[in-house]
Order: structure tokens, then sequence, then C-alpha cells
């Protein structure tokens, strides 16, 4: 009789301490054929149950976390009651440039919609992108219209302009971009960046990217695109983020619409960016974000 109860004890004490535990997100991975055929465009799709709205993440092609598991970002939306697309970087899909990241992202995600993973038609868009993946948040507000959008550590210049920057003022730290690029040393960069504009086809990369994605960049700035936006939003950026120089925050600043109907906000939290490393700055930022989401705008 003992025995029995002592089994039934156990037995009660696996069943209660399973159904205490967090239980994980489930990734699904779609593949969806955009541009006229010519590209796969491969998105991570995390359904929830009773959707408050969803959350497109456009990662940066640096490792800042793995699409197919859960991290503290991914974790807090899905908990808030947000469906989370995660999109697919050059990392995954070397074909990826910036006009084809951009118009590739938008033609899966209307394809998605008819997916049962998401809510159709949905309650809100907020669209967050990180570094590269911010650079493209003008083009993507323009024709998916979210409610709001989050560039975090994304400059008004492309990320080429703000190394060649670098590498011309005698006072910057170039380690952060020697150890950002994959590069020996200063010297590895300036050689890498000067074969980009001297071939014709540039077949050279500047880390894991190529020529020719880095130059989609350079030729079509964001700034342009920003000062001319019509959608709400925010720039978070780290304060000492090393790739993005003072001159490009100061002219980011000044960019940023003022008016009500189309306000952009400039906020600043401690740390380098680090946030894959980082628990302490994965953190602010995810408060930073909690905070912008259940904020009325």
């Amino acid at each position: 009789m003992r025995s029995l109860l002592l089994i039934l004890w156990l037995s009660f004490l696996l069943l209660f301490s399973g159904s205490c535990r967090t239980r994980k997100n489930v990734h699904h991975t779609r593949h969806y054929r955009v541009l006229e055929n010519r590209m796969t465009m491969e998105l991570e799709i995390i359904p929830a149950r009773s959707p408050r709205g969803i959350v497109m993440l456009i990662p940066s092609p640096f490792d800042f976390f793995d699409r197919k598991k859960d991290n503290a970002l991914t974790e807090v939306l899905h908990r808030q009651g947000y469906a989370v697309i995660i999109a697919p970087t050059h990392s995954e899909n070397n074909l990826i440039n910036k006009e084809n990241w951009s118009d590739g992202l938008m033609d899966a995600f209307h394809q998605s919609l008819n997916d049962s993973l998401l809510p159709s038609p949905y309650q809100k868009l907020f669209i967050i992108g990180f570094e590269e993946g911010g650079n493209i948040l003008p083009r993507l507000c323009r024709f998916l219209k979210p409610d709001l959008f989050i560039a975090v550590n994304s400059g008004p210049k492309s990320p080429l302009f703000e190394v060649l920057t670098a590498l011309q003022d005698t006072a910057v730290d170039l380690k952060p971009y020697v150890e950002a690029y994959d590069a020996i040393d200063e010297a590895e960069i300036v050689e890498k960046t000067e074969a980009f504009f001297s071939e014709t086809y540039p077949s050279g990369k500047l880390g894991n990217r190529s020529g020719k994605y880095w130059l989609s960049f350079y030729e079509d700035p964001t700034y342009e695109a920003l000062i001319r936006a019509n959608q709400k939003g925010y720039y978070i950026l780290s304060e000492n983020y090393p790739l993005i120089n003072k001159s490009s925050r100061e002219l980011l600043e000044s960019a940023l619409p003022k008016e009500p109907s189309r306000k952009v906000e400039l906020i600043a939290i401690p740390g380098t960016g680090n946030f894959e490393k980082n628990e302490e700055e994965m953190e602010l930022l995810v408060k930073q974000v909690q905070m912008i989401l259940s904020s009325p705008r």
C-alpha cells in the first residue's frame, strides 16, 4: 500500500513540475517563392494562441540570435500575445541585398497571411530591425504601413559609409571594425573596400557579406528615405555602439521627423550593442521594447 501511495505521489510531482515549467515556443519554418519566383524567402514563425498582433523581427547578419531558437526578446513578445515573424538575413541567403531583402520580405509576409499560423486580419503590426535590418525599414514601412517601427543600432547612412568614414578619421578606434568584419587588420579593410569601388563586378567580401551586398546599401542610403517617411517609430542606439560614428548620430537626430503624425523618437540605452553575449544589455533592450509596444501613440 505504501509503495502504491509513493508511486502516486511521485507521479503527481512529475506532472506538477512539468506543468510549471516554462513552455518553449513552437517555431515553424515556412518557405515562400518571392519576386516573381526568382528567390526563396524563409520565414521563422512563432504563432500565438490569442494574438494581439504581429511583430516582425529583422535580425542583423551579425550573429545576434539563432532564428530557430528562443531568446529573451522572442519570449517576451510571445508572452505578451504577439505572433512573431523572424526574417532571414544574408547569413541564411547569400542572394539577399538591400532591395530584394525588403521586397522579398514584403512578398513573403503577404503570402504568410494565408497561413493558419498568423492572424488574418491582424490587429497590429510592429517591425523591429537590427543594424542593416533597420536600414530597410523605411521601404518596408512605406508599403506594409505598420503601426510602429523600431530600428536598433541602425544609422542614417549605410554600414559601408560608416567604415569609410572611420578609415578617414584618425581619432576613431578601428579595432571594433576589424573585429566586426573578420579582418586581419585595418589594411585588409582598406584593401577590400577599395576593391568594391574599383571592380565592375565586386567579387570580394567584407565579413561574411559580398561587395554587391554592401554596395546595395551604400548606393541607397537610408537618410533620404527617412526624412520623407510618414511613419511613427523609434531609433534605439546603444550609447557605446562602435559602428555608427558621432556625425551620423547627430545627422540621425536631426533627420528624425518631429511632426506628431509621423514622429520618430531617438532613445539611448547603455552598452555597446552586444545583445548576444551581454545579458544585461539584452534585458535593457527588451524592457525598452516592452515599454514602446505598451505605450499608446
